[in-house]
């Protein structure tokens, strides 16, 4: 299995070579959301589906983090594919009920 940081690719040919490359070395290919298996992300998911937490009604989010020095292309949207909200904002919807998930 191959892992890619998210988005998967920059532009959608980008991706469509990705995926042909994985196919041909016989590997499958995903997007890494590393919070998505977070212990504290699972519980607050198990929470929300048994309705212990009441109706999901809004999501904030916020990032600690700081911008990795020394890989200016993280910052640059042709590089990296969008900044902070193809990166971050994915994150939340792990919480939103799937029913409840409109498109993004």
């Amino acid at each position: 299995m191959y892992s890619a940081k998210k988005p998967l690719a920059t532009t959608v040919p980008d991706a469509e070579s990705m995926i042909a490359a994985c196919a041909a070395a016989g590997v499958g290919l995903m997007t890494a959301y590393p919070v998505r298996f977070s212990p504290a992300v699972r519980a607050a998911q198990q929470a929300v589906a048994s309705g212990q937490l009441g109706k999901l009604v809004g999501l904030t989010g916020v990032n600690n983090g700081k911008l990795p020095s020394g890989r200016a292309w993280f910052a640059d949207p042709d590089l990296a594919g969008g900044g902070a909200l193809m990166d971050h904002r994915p994150s939340g919807r792990y919480l939103q009920p799937v029913g409840e998930r409109s498109p993004s």
